[in-house]
């Protein structure tokens, strides 16, 4: 029950940040949407049976104990959808560069294509940081905490899940730039 009040704090206060500037709609966009749940559902599917996602969502949903061994497979399914978040948005992130790119000489397609390179990239952090991360270690939790034997994924070196987004985010930023610079 915890954790559904924490996904509701941090819901409200993203919520909160994007209608201080500005409308939610302006952060809904469907192709960044396909975008991401196309590669997370693939990538899902192509790492793990149906039965073991199954499995893993019951986890998630249920509040019963489980053995360290069960909260270990099923934990690393949700690390695994917390990867493959990731990874869709940097994908997502390089469509929407070559879009933008791709219409240079057209200002009203620049914007869209922009839409996708930026939102891709945000709805892949929530979903892994906020979401997928979040159920791998209360199903972890649930394990009595020692189900990855020692080797929690929490604990892995992750300095370039920072520096990889910031340089992404910068190097749209710096074409933005010169798509504009273009129209001057």
């Amino acid at each position: 029950m915890t954790h559904l009040i924490g996904f509701g704090v941090m819901a409200a206060f993203i919520c909160t940040g994007i209608l201080y500037g500005g409308t939610l709609e302006a952060f809904i966009d469907p192709p960044s949407a396909m975008i991401v749940l196309g590669i997370l559902a693939g990538g899902a599917l192509a790492s793990f049976s149906p039965s073991a996602i199954r499995t893993a969502f019951s986890d998630c949903t249920s509040s019963a104990p489980l053995s360290a061994e069960r909260a270990s497979e099923s934990s690393n399914v949700f690390f695994r959808f917390s990867e493959l978040s990731i990874a869709a948005g940097f994908i997502g992130t390089l469509i929407g560069l070559v879009l933008m790119l791709q219409n240079m000489d057209d200002p009203t397609a620049i914007g869209p294509a922009m839409a996708v390179a930026l939102l891709t990239i945000l709805y892949g952090f929530l979903l892994s940081e906020l979401v997928f991360r979040s159920i791998a270690a209360q199903i972890l939790e649930r394990g009595n905490g020692d189900a990855a034997g020692g080797e929690s994924p929490f604990r892995k070196n992750r300095i370039g899940m920072v520096v990889a987004p910031v340089f992404v985010l910068m190097t749209t930023f710096f074409i933005m730039m010169l798509a504009m610079a273009a129209f001057i």
